[in-house]
């Protein structure tokens, strides 16, 4: 609160009145510029620390990007050695587990705690549609994940149907079949998703903005790897 003291005497002018007044309205303003400066501050290393948040969670989620990469192959291997081993031989089927079977969610804390705050207001728009953009993608990996989840389940409850794989019916075995396969499409997706992933956030921390033909073609080379055929 600023506190504005009266004369010590009553002017007896004009000027001397005049001169008051301006010594009140400069003080005034000198008081406004110095808490707008402290604002300026403020907000700039609140910015700064929010930057370095998003920073470290994206250097982060570029190893999840590897890693979830690493579990798609093995697990998609995995898959289609099981369909090849069941289409040829269903009656001896016996699962082979994957070695590599962990998949990991991407980290937004610090974009979540910043949109709920109003705290993305402090970043430069252009940087902040550029983390916009990573957090839709991590969004759309959590939910390829939980569709994964889903397929999963639905493989496991006809493995586990019986004492042994080799009890499956042949309508049962055709089932899992189809089940193995929806399970590879789901694992397809989510490698497409987290390959844009992985180049939107390496865009950001290499301060770049995408073009919209640098988009179009890392779609159409994510695409390659969403469905392809069961048996390699």
């Amino acid at each position: 609160m600023i506190d504005v003291h009266p004369a010590p005497h009553a002017a007896h002018s004009w000027r001397e009145f005049l001169i008051h007044i301006a010594t009140i309205a400069i003080g005034l303003l000198l008081a406004i510029a110095l808490e707008q400066t402290v604002e300026h501050f403020h907000r700039l290393h609140q910015r700064h620390r929010l930057e370095e948040a998003l920073h470290s969670e994206s250097l982060l989620n570029r190893r999840i990007v590897a890693y979830n990469r690493e579990s798609v192959d093995a697990v998609r291997g995995n898959i289609r050695t099981n369909m090849t081993s069941l289409d040829r031989d269903g009656k001896n089927f016996v699962p082979l587990p994957p070695m590599h079977d962990t998949f990991l969610p991407f980290i937004d804390t610090a974009w979540v705690v910043a949109r709920s705050t109003g705290g993305l207001s402090l970043l430069p728009d252009q940087l902040a549609e550029s983390y916009w953009k990573v957090e839709v993608l991590a969004e759309a990996s959590a939910n390829a994940l939980q569709s994964l989840a889903d397929a999963r389940k639905k493989v496991n409850s006809l493995v586990h149907l019986h004492a042994s794989p080799t009890e499956l019916t042949a309508d049962e075995r055709a089932a899992l079949l189809r089940a193995y396969s929806e399970e590879d499409q789901e694992l397809g997706n989510l490698n497409y998703i987290v390959l844009s992933y992985g180049y939107m956030n390496e865009a950001v921390l290499a301060g770049r903005v995408p073009t919209i033909n640098d988009l179009a073609d890392e779609s159409r080379d994510a695409q390659k790897t969403e469905a392809q055929p069961a048996h390699p």
